[in-house]
């Protein structure tokens, strides 16, 4: 293990002492030392077994923020795509994009299994600093190996970091470099009890440089080196020495933020005005951003109450802090603990007096732990971002227990709770993929040309690293993401979209019907979809869809023009999704079903001076019952066979006068009692020049 000045801040100085607390153990016997370095190999080797044992069980990573920003900010980084594509991960593509390139050169250069498992063999560097920490807290308590191990496994196995396992998540990683931190925080006591200042000055800069480094890199490590700087204040009352310790640990997190966010912030800044674009453009006012905070209220409490419920509807798994169902007890076990142990100073015949006063050790994690809980409820109340807090509560529950305690209870108390712990947590699942099928892309011929793509969803940022380098990317969303309203990014989309590569737009989007905003967002950008459409395999859930894009102007809802006499395939491999509107879903190799009540198709019609009949067929018989239509809003009546179980309707469509404005039509269909009938799937849609009579007033 490494040394400073002398002190070892591995196992043997960093609390692994005797059971006694004998400070002289730092002098034992090289045999002992070997003893305390071959268990943390051990422990070490089996962490990564585990890690990557998890990993590969659970398949190929595909969680959400892979398929916004993970891939793309390291791909827009290696590339250097910051003057070409616009908004093409929403506002996270702005993110400091350094914690992700390791994972996207895992993903782009190994196979899938092998880049998880060494992926999970990185990440499982926290089980040896979490067995170093129990035993930093454990040091003057009585508690031996078994009791060590417990808190160790009770600090690893929570919710979000078996969830995290092998993924492209940052907060994993970055929770190390924080836990390291606090070591060098705990270590630095003991190299004070050892006449060693030298030492303890350099381990505070060193964890103000490890806080600040991960911090640097993701900025909502910020509550957790905050939390660190508040611990590094004990004994109270302030004085010089206090001050000190929190001088060298500011001083080294200064520089940990300014080397790893510092070249990024002033990238931020020169291009966009915004060292931390595009958050808090309320204070820095970037033109190519909204104006607005860009925080993530989700999940916060509402007000202090409310607050302190969260760790046990956590607990519970009500998952208030996360959109996914998991269940995470260490949070509410410590409160309780701690709760038992403030009963205890009231009724000191009912729980028994702890063998030993409490460490500083503990005092300082517990106001860690303690100060991180509340910023990190009081800023953001997302589960992700409180890992480090997960572990130290599973890690300082068991480390509580010689408080309350006999010592022969200890070991068989810890072990019991740490078992109890882990089978009540319940890992979120961020969406994985089985192995034996994993993402790969094979791009038809036709996408194999650069070309200017407009995204009209989010996430699809994970397509910009699969398709040919020289394409660009523009989100159709900015009214939604805030990103891309004015500015520089508005320019550049408009440039890049007026002489797009090889001349070809296309839209990309997920094979559903397009969302009503980004369906505006096309139309302000002058454009609307267009056949032929190409589907490719998705990473997650539904085919990505690939039209052209055709230049248009005044349509406020990017309606795609509906040429007469041309039939349009709603099936798996027709062109149908430029007219969908909402209320569809797939319907299977025959065509597009209603998935909802009602459901909209969207199209241009063109002026021709004369009437139209649009013919809507059905891959199965529609009652006529069933079956509302209304046009542009307006009920009408559509004509159905005898049997009155049609498979076909036709719509009479007014004339549009010659020379005037392209009519947008909205054709909505609604069935009065969606159980009384099978779901209708529309299987394809002419709009045909009829004779006078069926049209002839345009009914």
């Amino acid at each position: 293990m490494p040394q400073m000045a002398g002190l070892s801040i591995g196992p043997g100085a960093c609390g692994d002492a005797s059971p006694t607390g004998d400070p002289g153990r730092t002098a034992r016997k090289v045999p002992g030392i070997d003893r305390d370095r071959a268990i943390l190999i051990c422990v070490t080797l089996a962490g990564l077994v585990l890690f990557v044992a998890r990993a590969t069980l659970v398949g190929q990573d595909a969680n959400w923020d892979l398929q916004n920003y993970h891939d793309y900010a390291a791909y827009a980084l290696l590339h250097w795509r910051y003057g070409l594509d616009v908004g093409a991960a929403g506002l996270q593509g702005y993110f400091n994009p350094l914690p992700y390139v390791p994972s996207y050169l895992l993903r782009h250069h190994l196979p899938p299994l092998l880049a998880a498992s060494v992926l999970a063999a990185a990440q499982s560097v926290v089980v040896p600093l979490l067995w170093i920490l129990s035993g930093q807290l454990l040091r003057s308590s009585g508690a031996g190996l078994p009791c060590r191990a417990a808190a160790t496994a009770c600090g690893v196995w929570t919710a979000m970091t078996v969830s995290e396992i092998g993924t492209s998540f940052a907060d994993l990683p970055l929770a190390a470099p924080v836990l390291g931190a606090l070591c060098c925080v705990l270590a630095s006591d003991r190299a004070t009890d050892l006449g060693r200042a030298r030492a303890r000055d350099r381990l505070l800069v060193l964890a103000g440089l490890l806080a600040g480094t991960a911090t640097g890199l993701k900025l909502t490590n910020a509550i957790l080196g905050i939390g660190l700087l508040i611990a590094c204040l004990p004994p109270w009352p302030i004085g010089r020495a206090t001050a000190g310790r929190a001088l060298r640990f500011a001083g080294g997190g200064v520089v940990g933020i300014l080397a790893t966010a510092g070249p990024w912030a002033a990238l931020m800044w020169i291009r966009y005005g915004d060292p931390v674009f595009p958050a808090f453009n309320t204070v820095f006012r970037s033109r190519s951003a909204a104006v607005r905070t860009f925080a993530d209220a989700d999940f916060l409490p509402h007000g202090p109450i409310d607050a302190s419920t969260y760790p046990f509807r956590i607990a519970a798994g009500l998952h208030p802090t996360a959109e996914n169902p998991f269940a995470e007890p260490r949070l509410a076990l410590l409160a309780v603990l701690l709760g038992v142990l403030l009963l205890g100073r009231l009724f000191r015949p009912v729980i028994r007096r702890d063998r030993a006063a409490t460490g500083l050790a503990l005092v300082r994690a517990l106001i860690f732990t303690g100060a991180g809980v509340c910023l990190w409820l009081a800023t953001f109340a997302i589960e992700r971002y409180e890992i480090v807090g997960e572990m130290m509560a599973g890690v300082l529950a068991i480390a509580l227990l010689p408080r309350l305690l006999p010592a022969q209870l200890l070991t068989p108390a810890a072990c019991a709770l740490a078992v109890l712990t882990i089978g009540l947590t319940r890992p979120a699942d961020w969406w994985h993929r089985g192995w034996a099928d994993p993402f790969r892309v094979s791009l038809p011929d036709p996408l194999r040309r650069p070309a200017a793509y407009v995204l009209v969803v989010h996430p699809s940022g994970y397509w910009a690293s699969a398709l040919p380098g020289g394409s660009r990317f523009y989100s159709a969303l900015s009214a939604v993401t805030g990103v891309g309203v004015g500015g520089v990014l508005a320019a550049q989309r408009s440039d890049g979209l007026a002489h797009p590569p090889g001349g070809l737009v296309r839209t990309l989007g997920d094979d559903v019907p397009m969302a009503e905003a980004a369906r505006r967002g096309l139309a302000a950008l002058g454009f609307v979809p267009a056949a032929p459409c190409l589907r490719l395999p998705s990473l997650w859930w539904v085919n990505t869809i690939v039209c052209r894009a055709d230049r248009v102007a005044g349509r406020s809802r990017a309606a795609s023009d509906l040429p007469l006499n041309a039939p349009v395939d709603f099936s798996w491999n027709g062109s149908g999704w430029v007219y969908l509107g909402q209320g569809w879903a797939n319907g299977g190799p025959t065509g597009t079903a209603m998935d909802e009540a009602a459901a909209e198709l969207i199209l241009a019609q063109h002026p021709t001076g004369r009437p139209s009949l649009l013919e809507l067929r059905f891959a199965r018989p529609v009652p006529d019952a069933g079956l509302g239509i209304l046009l542009n809003g307006r009920p009408i009546p559509a004509g159905a066979e005898p049997d009155q179980a049609a498979t076909i309707r036709r719509i009479c469509l007014a004339a549009a006068a010659v020379g005037g404005p392209v009519v947008t039509t909205s054709i909505r269909l609604h069935r009065p009692d969606p159980g009384a009938m099978p779901t209708p799937i529309l299987a394809a849609m002419i709009l045909r020049d009829p004779a006078p009579a069926p049209c002839a007033d345009g009914d």
